[in-house]
């Protein structure tokens, strides 16, 4: 048929003029009278499913003109062209995936009030329950035992097709799984089992994918003790066999938790039990990874012993024969990260480990390379215990031989890592901007705020206040053209701060008065100053010591006051400290009278230190 095959040949139903051919035929059949050329209920789902599997935005929309197009002329006489619960199923299960829950309700609706041809059917209510998960939100899942009721309440009251079946448990299951809800899981489990205790319908029998669900959400609560208990169960039950998702829902919450040693235990348990018969599925790959992974989350200094030696274990055990535990890229960088916590004395056997890596790599022993994942775990390492950047720039070459393009985050850690490197001085610091200017030459490097929020702590670092605020103009600019960036006090503050540890009130003072006036701007009005912006300035006064710093407090207050900020007990404090170190001779007597208004406006203050 020419119109499957131009479905088929293309993801773009109007790349692959299925959706011109279709129209075509229904113009032909209209205005020539072709009947040969006719559309049909089958014809036109072929090119619904097209553009169903097609992804692009407009499907839900172009399946349901199609629909409606389909209704009108088997209402103007036109046979074979009557919608039914095939196409409406297509059109249900776009939505689902395209998270239009309320479209999907309304559809389903629909259906049930025009029965016939359209009546649904197990796959129309799946398609909706689908939708609700997808939304990945409480109030959707609400809606989700709702609905299984009344799928409930219409078998029983003699509808066949809106049986709620294992696949319609799971669903539901799976989404509150998702959500780490253990009881409405529970819930829904207690459920099935009360339906098959009553009915002996092995459509409503729990089977390991309803218990895995049940695990899986204990786990995402943080609970894989509970988890853990399912599992036991389980297996003690003879009845039910555990798979390799059962005991990964188990261990992903023992990672999850940061309890390495309970997940190495399991993991010993699983292979002891599978050797004695109890289940079939064999420790594997990702088994392993999980572990590793919970010896990374752990914060344990010696986590990278244990992750080394796991490792070695897996290569060992794929060297005798083995070969669904061979480690991967995966498996790599997870136990590269456990060395994430390790003392500064440990760091020389991460970068040798990352020289193993690479030639297990080199000698064909792991499929695949480097991602921006390993390299970017190391300038993390290189922050928190290299003195210098020597290894920086070492990895930063070996990233580059291997070419490997530095991402956003390469480059954010980076910075970092300078911040910590201040004290080598101007090399290391030009050394930092050559990186900079390579950023900006590369034009699929879009800096994010994590990035600017690194440069300019970094600059501060350096003591290059102005350079700071020139990155900090770069973040402003950025701002109105980015969906990635919006404007906030952060990156603000960190530069007043910094000129406050440097004695520089009047730049402190320059840049609140910038902030107020950019907080006027589309866009900016999240940088308004705060109490907060304004207790830096009035601190930046204050350790000033100049004659003038106790009127700049007094002024700066009452400036406060006049933008509808409130001063709070640190800012009067402050003002305080500014007027005692200031020197000037009715010092005293204003001291006492702010004392005094904090006083009668309930608010005594702490020490004018």
């Amino acid at each position: 048929m020419i119109l499957e095959a131009c479905a088929s040949n293309a993801s773009d139903p109007k790349e692959g003029d299925a959706d011109s051919l279709l129209d075509w035929m229904f113009q032909e059949a209209k205005q020539k009278h072709h009947f040969a050329v006719q559309p049909t209920t089958l014809s036109v789902g072929v090119v619904l499913k097209a553009w169903s599997e097609s992804g692009r935005n407009e499907a839900c929309e172009k399946i349901e003109e199609w629909i409606e197009r389909m209704e009108i002329l088997n209402e103007q006489g036109w046979p074979n062209l009557q919608p039914n619960t095939v196409v409406y199923n297509i059109w249900l299960h776009t939505l689902a995936r395209s998270k239009q829950r309320n479209r999907a309700e309304k559809v389903l609706q629909t259906m049930l009030e025009r029965q016939g041809s359209v009546a649904p059917d197990q796959m129309s209510f799946s398609s909706v329950l689908l939708a609700y998960t997808m939304e990945n939100s409480l109030d959707a899942m609400v809606e989700v035992e709702t609905l299984l009721d009344q799928m409930l309440e219409l078998y029983f009251s003699g509808m066949d097709s809106a049986k709620p079946n294992k696949h319609s448990f799971a669903t539901a299951m799976s989404g509150f799984a998702r959500l780490g809800q253990p009881e409405a899981v529970e819930r829904l489990r207690n459920k099935m089992e009360e339906l098959y205790r009553d009915s002996k319908d092995l459509e409503w029998e729990p089977d390991i994918a309803i218990y895995n669900n049940v695990m899986l959400a204990w786990s995402k609560a943080g609970q894989p003790d509970q988890a853990n208990a399912v599992l036991m169960e389980i297996l003690e039950s003879g009845t039910i066999v555990p798979n390799e998702s059962s005991f990964h829902a188990v261990l992903m919450g023992w990672s999850k938790t940061g309890k390495p040693e309970s997940a190495e235990e399991l993991l010993h348990q699983m292979h002891e039990w599978y050797v004695a018969g109890a289940h079939d599925s064999p420790p594997t790959t990702q088994t392993y990874n999980i572990v590793l992974d919970s010896w990374a989350k752990s914060g344990r200094q010696d986590a990278w012993q244990r992750g080394r030696d796991i490792l070695r274990h897996m290569e060992a055990l794929y060297k005798a024969g083995e070969d669904g535990v061979k480690p991967n890229v995966i498996t790599w960088n997870t136990a590269l990260n456990c060395f994430r916590n390790c003392g500064k004395g440990d760091f020389h056997h991460a970068f040798k480990f990352l020289e193993d890596f690479l030639q297990a790599i080199d000698e064909g022993n792991i499929e695949g390379a480097p991602t921006s994942v390993t390299w970017n775990t190391l300038f993390t390492l290189c922050e928190k215990n290299a003195s210098d950047d020597f290894r920086v720039n070492q990895i930063w070459g070996m990233m580059k031989s291997r070419g490997l393009k530095p991402s956003v985050g390469t480059y954010t850690h980076l910075y970092r890592c300078y911040a910590q490197y201040a004290s080598e001085g101007t090399r290391a610091l030009q050394q930092m901007e050559k990186y900079i200017h390579q950023m900006k030459q590369d034009e699929d490097v879009v800096p994010g705020r994590a990035t600017y929020l690194a440069l300019i702590d970094a600059y501060i670092a350096f003591g290059r206040l102005e350079k700071a605020e020139r990155v900090l103009s770069e973040f402003c600019r950025a701002v109105p053209s980015s969906d990635l960036i919006t404007a906030d006090l952060e990156p603000f503050h960190r530069i007043l701060s910094g000129w406050l540890r440097i004695g520089k009130p009047r730049r402190v003072e320059s840049m609140v008065l910038l902030m107020e006036e950019l907080s006027h701007r589309d866009g900016f009005g999240a940088i308004k100053p705060d109490v907060a912006t304004y207790n830096i300035l009035l601190q930046a006064w204050a350790r000033s010591g100049e004659r003038q710093a106790g009127e700049r407090a007094d002024l700066i207050l009452r400036e406060m006051t006049s933008r509808g900020v409130n001063a709070d007990l640190k800012s009067h404090n402050i003002a305080l400290n500014a007027w005692a170190n200031s020197g000037d001779p009715i010092a005293l007597t204003k001291i006492e009278s702010l004392i005094l208004g904090m006083i009668l406006r309930g608010r005594p203050g702490g020490s004018t230190g």
